[in-house]
């Protein structure tokens, strides 16, 4: 049985900024429990303030549209670059089960972060990789997707049941 569970928004750890992790790194069982828990609940990305945990890491599906399973996980990830062409994506989120909105991001965004070995890492995604990228790095400065989104497309009852939260 996981000791990992995803918070539920309105959950105030997932509007906390996280700050850049020294040693010790995650181990890698935590890991593999995290992307097991990710998976369980149909995600393709995941970021460590959805947990209540303060660290900044990610994982994320590389190339899900293609059906890939490879799953990054990613310490103090930055983006390096993103480009200047703009996607629409539909965008849902694990800590707002049900919500679903238009947000629009580049197209493309090159990352670096730091793998479980300690070693560091440079990525370039696109489509729909690249929003959950950005998504999952939004996690750790304490945005949400509906923060970002220009409309909702499901979950719009629930939406407005948020205190606070503005469209």
């Amino acid at each position: 049985m996981s000791v990992i569970s995803i918070y539920s928004y309105p959950d105030p750890s997932l509007r906390k900024k996280s700050n850049e992790l020294t040693l010790p790194l995650p181990g890698k069982d935590y890991a593999i429990e995290f992307i097991n828990v990710m998976r369980k609940a149909n995600g393709i990305g995941l970021a460590s303030r959805q947990v209540g945990d303060d660290r900044p890491f990610i994982a994320v599906t590389r190339n899900p549209e293609k059906g890939n399973d490879e799953v990054e996980f990613a310490i103090n990830p930055r983006i390096l670059k993103v480009s200047r062409d703009l996607q629409i994506q539909e965008e849902g989120c694990l800590s707002l089960p049900g919500i679903w909105g238009l947000v629009r991001r580049p197209e493309e965004v090159y990352v670096s972060f730091t793998t479980l070995d300690g070693s560091k890492k440079k990525i370039r995604a696109q489509g729909l990789e690249a929003a959950c990228w950005l998504h999952e790095i939004d996690h750790l400065e304490g945005v949400l997707f509906i923060d970002r989104a220009f409309k909702i497309t499901r979950g719009v009852d629930l939406v407005s049941s948020f205190h606070g939260f503005k469209l």
